[in-house]
């Protein structure tokens, strides 16, 4: 049977034509996009006060294993809220519940995980039991992360709460892989061992000096006798123990790895990503994750009080959100690419993020600073950190910041603000005739709070009007878990893990490049790198010319499949694909050129199946990755999820307010033409039209950091 569908959604209009794009089917849809003008295709976009069927409903708890019943497995359903297993197909019928239905249903404790059958849950996810966590750890109700004084063997320990880089060394009797897991320093057939007998004063047994060396005993300072490096405290044996070095190719002193890290490197000495590491200092990165290896960038550290490692190593396709085997890694990874820009032209080679920042990476650089940013940004000036402009035009000389000094009012000091702080309006209370606040509508703190930065509030004067897709009920989101209602008292619908591990939205240019410099001396991204990124192809993905999904089609050919706002989860990716969308009774169908399966398009991806009624559309932003289309260079979500804002600033006002104005020489910012999730078509390989506000925040923009050294 074909879903039902609400008959409000039926009147909105289409993002784009579908029938000019070969789909078997157009249903109208209302832009939820609070822009003024029109999209990169000349699509008359709107306010954001449509709503969408974004909600396939919540059930009753129940494992969907009835046949036919109420709710039951095959039973007839134009909602998850019609089915005991909160799964309603393409085809309109109920679903039995799985692990990987992106639901929480059967005997789960969280979304996929726990319970009796499906795997274990990750840190901060629900549980009843420790059996329910892969760190064996329940407490509360939520698995907590592997540490010593949990009373488990978890995380890298040899033994309970002991041994491995960074936890305490084991007592006689605990299981040990090297002699330096041990308090004893021996570590006989996997067990740490008491040295009985090596304290007799006397060079005897197996000893190759005097209570020291050999099998049984503790190893041997510098200068004493051996016969092999492991008779050595350093590992080095050459007649005699030899003092451990930074030049001799083991791991050995106070190292965390071979020849780096610990209490006497320095700089040079520091460990490259992937490294051993038990503090920040040991690695070149200064961020050691939370497994003890040295993080790509500082931001992939994972190691949040509140967010764990969400947002950090959960970047990639397959497992939940995708389809396939998990093949996530760092969110820091970076691929190169070439490209010619400036004026005169410059070709270089640069690293470019793989994905998109992560609202996980960013809380990463929150907590670091301790929420003031411009602290941070002013410390990072005075020290030369801050980039000057890439690319060098009319408006933009080379050798200029690109953060100013007069733009530090607008950035954060704290988390909740500072009181003192001069008030002003919000774009509620902007008059746009006369330049300035209204009456009345003045308030602090503003900009000195990341609570009022990242959450639903949009600054004065922002390019587009109203709520701009970052309130939990514009309809819209944003990324930020913050944990308090929004201004107008809407709290998010999700788990903090759903939001971290996925792409940052709704932060201004100001935010985004302060992030960028935090994270290894990077910034955003130039249009001109983009379109590097996008590759030599009319699609990014040209270069990919195998036939994934055995419909004798190379993917290099096909064209992102714009959806509608009106179908339901059960006719998105990765629920629905290519080949079982075919027939369905989904009221959009891709034809043979276009596909769901390469970008998160226009409302053609949806994870998780979504609450009843939720005006949260965080479900429809995709973790970086989760899409199959990479472009030649490796680089994900080129096309489609989010536009990327960049650092190509035009105006010659450089010292004016960061805010457009009637004044046209004020600094505005230039985004790329990604498209998104939404309604935004995307350009090939140019800007996405028009310019904006240092200070504009908006629902479907986020951003990507690049490195030159």
């Amino acid at each position: 049977m074909t879903p039902k569908l609400r008959p409000a959604l039926l009147a909105q209009l289409c993002a784009v034509s579908f029938a000019a794009l070969g789909f078997a089917a157009c249903v109208s849809s209302t832009a939820q996009d609070g822009f003024t003008g029109t999209d990169a295709g000349g699509a008359q976009l709107g306010d954001d006060t449509g709503k969408t069927d974004a909600a396939a409903g919540k059930a009753d708890s129940g494992n969907g294993s009835t046949l036919n019943g109420e709710g039951g497995v095959s039973a007839e359903c134009k909602s998850g809220a019609d089915c005991a297993s909160q799964i309603c197909t393409s085809n309109g019928t109920c679903a039995a519940a799985t692990c990987n239905d992106g639901a929480k249903n059967g005997d789960e404790t969280d979304v996929d995980c726990g319970g009796g059958t499906c795997p274990a849950c990750d840190t901060l996810k629900g549980c009843s039991a420790n059996s329910d966590c892969s760190s064996d750890v329940c407490k509360s109700g939520v698995c907590r992360t592997p540490s010593p004084g949990d009373s488990v063997r978890n995380g890298n320990e040899t033994g309970v709460d002991c041994g491995g880089a960074g936890n305490p060394t084991c007592p006689t009797g605990q299981t040990c892989a090297v002699r330096t897991d041990c308090t004893s320093d021996v570590c006989s057939a996997g067990v740490c061992a008491d040295g009985a007998g090596c304290n007799d004063g006397k060079k005897d047994g197996t000893e190759t000096d005097i209570d020291c060396g050999g099998a049984s005993c503790p190893s041997c300072a510098t200068s004493k006798a051996c016969t092999a490096g492991s008779d050595c405290q350093s590992d080095v044996c050459n007649v005699t123990c030899q003092a451990a070095s930074y030049a001799d190719g083991i791991k050995n002193g106070a190292e965390t790895d071979i020849d780096c890290g610990g209490s006497g490197s320095s700089s040079t000495h520091a460990c490259a990503a992937a490294a051993t590491c038990v503090t920040d200092t040991d690695c070149a990165s200064d961020g050691c994750d939370y497994t003890k290896h040295c993080a790509i960038r500082r931001s992939c550290v994972g190691t949040s009080p509140s967010g764990g490692h969400y947002g950090a190593d959960t970047c990639g396709s397959g497992g939940a959100g995708s389809t396939g085997t998990q093949a996530w890694e760092s969110c820091c990874t970076t691929v190169p690419v070439t490209v010619t820009e400036g004026s005169p032209s410059k070709t270089q080679t640069i690293a470019f993020d793989k994905y998109r920042v992560t609202a996980g990476r960013f809380r990463a650089f929150l907590e670091a600073v301790n929420y003031d940013v411009r602290d941070f940004v002013q410390s990072a000036r005075t020290a030369g950190q801050v980039p000057t402009v890439p690319n060098p035009s009319s408006s933009n000389v080379a050798g200029q910041t690109l953060l100013d000094p007069a733009w530090d009012t607008y950035l954060p000091t704290s988390l909740e603000g500072d009181a003192d702080e001069t008030p002003d309006c919000d774009n509620g209370g902007w008059s746009t005739t006369g330049y300035s606040c209204t009456a009345g509508s003045t308030y602090s703190p503003v900009y000195t709070s990341v609570q009022k930065q990242l959450g639903d509030t949009i600054f004065k004067a922002n390019s587009q009007p109203v709520v701009q897709g970052c309130s939990y009920s514009s309809p819209g989101t944003h990324m930020y878990y913050l944990g308090i209602p929004d201004d107008d008292g809407t709290t998010a619908q999700y788990d903090q893990s759903d939001y971290d591990e996925r792409p940052l939205q709704c932060v201004d240019y100001l935010m985004a490049q302060a992030f960028c410099v935090w994270d290894g001396g990077g910034r955003l991204e130039t249009v001109d790198e983009w379109a590097a990124a996008w590759g030599p192809g009319t699609m990014p993905w040209s270069s990919d010319t195998a036939d994934k999904d055995g419909r004798g089609t190379a993917f290099s050919k096909l064209i992102p499949a714009a959806g509608t706002s009106s179908t339901y989860y059960g006719c998105r990716w990765p629920y629905a694909n290519d080949s079982t969308i075919q027939g369905s009774g989904c009221p959009v169908i891709p034809d043979s050129t276009h596909t769901i399966e390469l970008a998160d398009y226009q409302y053609n991806y949806q994870y998780p199946s979504p609450v009843s009624d939720s005006v949260d559309f965080m479900t429809f932003i995709a973790a970086p990755g989760r899409t199959l289309g990479r472009s030649s260079t490796g680089a994900a979500d080129i096309i489609g999820g989010l536009l990327e804002m960049t650092s190509d600033i035009t105006g010659t006002g450089r010292t004016l307010s960061p805010f457009p104005t009637k004044n046209t020489a004020a600094p505005t910012v230039t985004w790329a033409g990604n498209g998104s999730w939404e309604v935004h078509n995307y350009s090939e390989k140019t800007a996405y039209p028009g310019a904006y506000g240092l200070t504009d925040k908006y629902g479907k923009q986020g951003l990507r950091c690049v490195h030159t050294n």
